[in-house]
């Protein structure tokens, strides 16, 4: 059993994988150089160094193995930031390649089943940002930039930027997780990272609100949410279960709840 890190990169991970198969090493941990706190406490860690050649090799032999859906699933993985999620990647794709078959359907085995369940996860925090991110007004020197901040459990900023780069294509708009503090910036259609040392949201609503009356928009969308309720089916219960508290202050018409 050996202990194994790289770079913390999807390319990094993948190169970890190829030399798992070469070597048919059995890892105890897959971890990313800077989160070294997992796996054995007194292990030595063997780094792996990103190699493109090895990771194009190996997506082609997945190719034939994995549709869409699943590589998207990867990337749920992925970025869930569980702690064993680089060695589950790990153990599904070794899996995939060992069957020669596509493995999603086998929920009995442990590994595809704790790799769907952590997918799935993902994926339902990801599709209730969706419809959830609120954004507002900033000032980017002599533009207008919208501010789009949130705190979800898993890092969702590049699963969510296509979407939003898709329906907001005209706009400048930085999405930011404030819990993480990383960000990513989108403009006539590139995308940058962004990163606000020491600014949580409420900063940068203090320091860059613009003045062309936002607080008159937001007060219309406030009585917009309040005029559409009815007040006889009112259920509190109800609404904590489908949209949980930790998302209220982010959100426009529940601010004041």
């Amino acid at each position: 059993m050996s202990l194994l890190s790289y770079d913390g990169s999807i390319e990094g991970l993948f190169s970890v994988i190829a030399v798992v198969m070469e070597e048919e090493l059995e890892p105890s941990a897959i971890c990313a150089a800077e989160k070294m706190h997992c796996g054995d406490l007194f292990a030595q860690p063997r780094h792996i160094t990103t190699d493109e050649e090895r990771v194009h090799a190996l997506l082609q032999k997945l190719k034939p193995l994995c549709d869409r859906r699943t590589f998207r699933q990867i990337l749920y993985v992925y970025f869930s930031e569980d702690d064993e999620a680089a060695l589950l990647i790990c153990r599904y794709v070794l899996l995939l390649l060992e069957r020669n078959a596509p493995v999603y359907s086998d929920l009995t085995h442990p590994v595809v089943n704790r790799f769907h369940r952590l997918a799935r996860k993902v994926s339902r925090e990801c599709h209730r940002y969706q419809g959830l991110l609120r954004f507002e007004a900033i000032r980017d020197l002599d533009d207008e930039v919208l501010l789009g901040c949130f705190a979800p459990d898993h890092n969702l900023v590049a699963l969510l930027m296509p979407y939003f780069c898709e329906r907001m294509a005209s706009e400048a708009f930085i999405l930011y997780d404030i819990r993480r503090n990383f960000g990513m910036y989108h403009r006539g259609g590139d995308v940058f990272e962004v990163c606000f040392p020491r600014q949580t949201r409420e900063r940068l609503r203090q320091f860059h609100r613009l003045h062309v009356e936002p607080d008159r928009f937001e007060e219309l969308w406030r009585r917009y949410f309040q005029s559409a309720s009815i007040e006889s089916r009112y259920n509190p219960r109800l609404q904590r279960n489908i949209m949980p508290r930790k998302y209220w202050s982010f959100l426009t018409e529940m601010s004041g709840e």
